[in-house]
């Protein structure tokens, strides 16, 4: 541990003293201590643990030595690790706009117009979670002027189960739908200038919250050179699909990008951020290459070690 951050925290336990007991310190006792602050001091924790990932993951990034085999379609640029980097080569794309319902941010837009340059055509492209097709068009707009995705299509799969608690938000109150109703259709109208590249399939990663009786996810299709992963952020919801995928991915060459994967970074904690959790658990076989500064966007090679 760097000496700067060794001091840090011990300056940070004296801190915690002094709020948890009262004045004079003499005689105080486990009732006399402050509840709220207690919360306050373990949020202060979790705001400076993430801190202390964040400059971690861009120091391993600046001093990697990784490199990668994986070139662009036009051999013109190489792909190379870069983290939360002010420089990253994705700052400089411009995204067509999509007027539609969307979660997600600029830089992540940006980046999937740029990632798509890299696929190389020995393994298909694959989405989990699309909700209305937002990420779905920068997807595969970009895949599309590549020349190695010709006669190919992005593999689509959803259980297309509206949820209102947080869907109902984004919309607007002509298209707010039932609880658990299916918004297969929204999903179809918002996408339809690029229906003609998609393979869209319902389908169900995990039970979860109406989704039920739907079928499960299955792939027998060949291997996955990319896969875009935006269903879930528990240990759960990542393992089904990683169990069920990982016989079709390719060693140095299949990306995976999850979408939520920074939202382990959350002050205060939910329980269900497990994003981080689940690609330690994978130790060397996913290897981060890439994660924007804003939004919740990172991407793993997977190595097969």
């Amino acid at each position: 541990m760097r000496s700067w951050l060794l001091s840090a925290l011990l300056r940070l336990d004296a801190r915690i003293l002094r709020r948890l007991l009262p004045k004079p310190w003499d005689g105080a006792s486990v009732s006399h201590i402050d509840e709220d602050a207690i919360r306050k001091i373990l949020q202060e924790l979790d705001i400076m643990t993430v801190q202390v990932q964040d400059i971690q993951r861009r120091t391993a990034a600046q001093h990697s030595q990784f490199s990668s085999e994986i070139l662009n379609f036009d051999h013109t640029a190489r792909l190379a690790v870069s983290v939360m980097s002010p420089f990253a080569p994705w700052l400089k794309m411009s995204p067509q706009k999509c007027q539609m319902p969307a979660m997600i941010t600029h830089e992540e837009a940006q980046y999937f117009t740029y990632i798509g340059r890299f696929y190389g055509g020995i393994g298909r492209a694959v989405e989990l979670g699309p909700w209305l097709g937002a990420s779905t068009q920068h997807i595969v707009l970009s895949l599309a002027k590549n020349p190695q995705f010709a006669g190919e299509r992005l593999h689509v799969f959803d259980d297309f189960v509206w949820r209102k608690s947080w869907m109902d938000p984004y919309m607007g109150d002509e298209e707010k739908l039932p609880d658990h109703a299916s918004f297969r259709h929204l999903f179809d109208k918002y996408t339809t200038r690029v229906q003609h590249l998609l393979d869209v399939r319902q389908a169900k990663i995990t039970d979860y919250d109406g989704n039920e009786d739907l079928p499960l996810f299955s792939w027998n299709e060949g291997p996955i050179e990319f896969l875009y992963v935006d269903c879930g952020r528990t240990i759960e919801a990542n393992e089904a699909w990683y169990n069920r995928l990982r016989h079709a991915f390719i060693p140095g060459r299949t990306l995976i990008m999850m979408q939520d994967w920074r939202l382990h970074r959350e002050v205060p904690r939910k329980w269900f951020n497990q994003t981080l959790l689940f690609t330690d658990g994978k130790g060397d076989a996913l290897k981060l290459v890439h994660e924007v500064s804003r939004g919740g966007l990172a991407t793993f090679l997977f190595t097969g070690q």
